[in-house]
């Protein structure tokens, strides 16, 4: 194996370059060496935390990183950091090789002295904050230096901002630094006077908020610090024990922050610690800070967050009082377009005001610029008008006409659903004519692959499967329609097996692995249907895709795994 001498690392990265990945080295900056094979894989510290890749053999070693600097080939400071982590691991193996004593390393670290041992810990210590993080906890305990202050400074330096982070690496490590701190800080929290540990809890969820500003969590790594500093926000606050007006008084500032969000739902969440009088104070200023927002004018995205933080409480509060007026009044408030005018509408007939709802239909229709969808939704609102008055001829007129323009298995089920009408002959007879027919209304977006695919689907909803295995076999389908129409006709492998070849090959030639494995689970069933009979078919059939799509390695891999006789 070649030999990582100073002057290799030297020649490879520069004098400057090495120079400084001494530094990192010295500092700590390496986190933990991951071997795969004969490549050595290190995250390294720097000004954003970056992924170093190393290859050593017998006569080659180089490196690559994933900073700028390297830009995936050269060797850099990183590079010259992490090799000197691993040039010291594989003397540490040396001295080691050979060794069979069970007590060898035991024996070794008793003959040090204290001094020595702590600062072999340190050592150690400088590649693993988080252990560093929670000693350092331990050892401000024993001193009993850990007071309110102290911990405010650990949590500080636990959430540092404007960190701009974006890869899932660098947000897992800096949320599991927090959660390792805040896991150090769990037996000393319930020591605190309460009112300290609640602003201190209160503290540490606004930082973990305004760090967020900078840092991309889509992966969801800050919730066990957020679900752990949320038991303590609990345990304070019922320590606290504060009358209940000052309860609801604190929780409605919480509330109007930015960082409500990561505390449990407010108010619902603590209506058994407000109680009775709690929860009134708090509505109380809720609807004051409600009646102080103007009408919402028009569609500020901004704004009307604001408004709904408000109103979803109201809401629920106003629902469990069977107050519809009071629920009404709270939308009409922020209504201001096509969409809204149409909702308060249905939702005036749910609470049965008939003229309401005509009212805001009417203020809907009279919106000029109406959206995409208008007319449909409007034919909606109008059906529910009907069904208000029980009036189902117009309304089984109008779904027809809904179904003619375009025909569906959904449609068709809300035509079977208005009283009076029923799943018989006549209007499935009636249904798949229309659907026929469809091809020529001049739709350009029903022709006649949706026309055949739409009658094999609405011959299955009628349980006429021989119908739909015709057309199968003489139009174009889905390869999932084919598959639900060869399931349907188990008895008919003759028939039904081509069906699940063409929609096998169309699975296979998606060409993505969920595509591979819907093929495989699709042969699979034809070699169910085909039993004894058709087997050495299926076989055959196999052996042809094996060659056909030789070049999806995948596919012929995972084929050969499921089919253990190819």
């Amino acid at each position: 194996m070649r030999e990582i001498s100073d002057e290799l690392l030297i020649q490879m990265a520069g004098d400057a370059a090495y120079k400084r990945g001494l530094d990192y080295y010295k500092q700590g900056h390496v986190g933990q060496l991951r071997l795969k094979g004969k490549t050595i894989i290190a995250e390294v510290e720097g000004s954003e935390i970056y992924q170093v890749t190393l290859k050593h053999t017998s006569k080659l070693f180089e490196g690559s990183c994933d900073c700028p600097a390297s830009e995936g080939f050269d060797f850099c400071k990183h590079c010259v950091a992490a090799a000197l982590v691993y040039r010291d691991q594989l003397q540490q193996d040396k001295t080691l090789q050979g060794s069979t004593a069970k007590d060898r390393l035991p024996s070794y670290l008793m003959t040090l002295d204290k001094p020595q041992l702590v600062a072999m810990l340190l050592e150690q210590l400088r590649n693993d904050r988080d252990a560093l993080a929670q000693l350092t906890i331990k050892a401000d305990i024993a001193a009993g230096k850990l007071n309110d202050k102290a911990i405010k400074k650990q949590i500080t330096a636990a959430t540092p901002l404007n960190k701009h982070l974006h890869s899932y690496p660098q947000v897992r490590n800096y949320f599991a630094r927090l959660d390792a701190v805040l896991s150090g800080l769990e037996t000393v929290m319930p020591d605190l006077p309460a009112n300290k540990a609640l602003a201190l809890t209160d503290y540490a969820i606004a930082r973990v908020g305004r760090a967020l500003d900078t840092i991309d969590d889509s992966g969801g790594f800050r919730f066990d610090a957020l679900e752990r500093l949320a038991s303590w926000h609990d345990r304070a606050l019922s320590a606290a024990a504060l009358p209940a007006t000052d309860l609801a008084a604190y929780l409605f500032s919480l509330f109007m922050q930015p960082e409500s969000e990561f505390y449990p739902s407010i108010p619902e969440e603590y209506e058994n610690m407000l109680g009775e009088e709690g929860m009134q104070a708090f509505m109380t200023r809720l609807r004051v800070a409600w009646d102080a927002l103007p009408p919402l004018q028009e569609k500020d995205w901004a704004a009307q967050g604001d408004y709904l933080h408000l109103l979803y409480p109201l809401k629920y509060e106003a629902i469990s009082r069977n107050d519809s007026e009071a629920v009404i009044a709270l939308y009409a408030k922020i209504a201001c377009d096509f969409g809204d005018f149409l909702e308060l509408s249905d939702l005036c007939l749910e609470y049965n005001m008939f003229d309401q709802a005509l009212w805001w239909r009417k203020r809907a229709e009279a919106v000029k610029n109406k959206p995409y969808g208008a007319t449909a939704a409007l034919e909606d609102n109008q059906v529910a008008l009907w069904l208000y008055h029980k009036d189902y001829a117009p309304v089984v007129e109008l779904l027809w006409q809904r179904f003619a323009k375009w025909p569906s298995v959904e449609h068709y089920q809300e035509i079977t659903e208005i009283k009076g009408q029923k799943d018989n002959k006549q209007n499935r007879a009636k249904a798949i004519e229309l659907a026929k027919q469809a091809i020529s209304n001049q739709n350009k977006f029903f022709g006649q692959f949706e026309a055949d695919k739409t009658i094999a689907e609405l011959h299955l909803h009628f349980h006429e499967f021989e119908q739909a295995l015709a057309l199968a076999e003489t139009s174009k389908l889905p390869s999932n329609l084919l598959v639900k129409i060869a399931s349907a006709n188990p008895q008919q492998a003759e028939r039904v097996l081509p069906l699940l070849y063409r929609a096998s090959r169309a699975f296979i030639e998606s060409s993505n692995n969920d595509g591979y494995h819907r093929a495989i689970d699709t042969l699979k069933l034809a070699e169910e249907l085909a039993g004894k009979q058709h087997a050495a078919q299926v076989t055959q059939v196999l052996d042809g895709l094996l060659v056909e799509f030789k070049r999806k390695r995948n596919f012929c891999q995972w084929l050969r795994e499921a089919f253990t006789e190819l």
